[in-house]
């Protein structure tokens, strides 16, 4: 019989600057048995991300000191973290901002205004097959 899939030492990094939701989403998904950590700005997100290899990262678009799609192009130029799945949350969601993250290969991309929390725990396991 096969063993279930699990979160077990599967590792979440969320990049957002919203304290507020940053928080919820830390506490969400270490309940849910991930390891998560978190960044507020976009240099320390691609610093984390590069260095932790995260399996899935939760990216703000509109971050201070690298907007999630430069941090986007960043992650996918380096071979390390060109195939870390993101899924991009933002209040944006004008035609421009949208294709730019589909062109930086985001695997979902959610509308913050749109979205519930139940959302994004299940597209995360979805992507990471738990």
């Amino acid at each position: 019989m096969a063993k279930a899939a699990t979160t077990e030492g599967k590792r979440i990094l969320i990049v957002e600057d919203d304290r507020g939701l940053s928080n919820i989403l830390h506490d969400i998904f270490t309940k849910e048995g991930f390891e998560v950590s978190v960044a507020f700005d976009g240099e320390t997100g691609l610093r984390k991300a590069l260095s932790e290899l995260p399996d899935l990262i939760i990216l703000d678009i509109q971050i201070p000191r690298l907007r999630g799609t430069e941090l986007l192009k960043k992650l996918r130029e380096n071979t390390d973290g060109s195939h870390i799945p993101v899924i991009a949350v933002s209040n944006l969601d004008d035609e421009d901002t949208v294709s730019k993250m589909l062109e930086g290969n985001v695997t979902n991309y959610f509308v913050k205004a749109d979205m519930t929390l139940s959302d994004v725990i299940a597209k995360t396991k979805e992507i990471l097959r738990v």
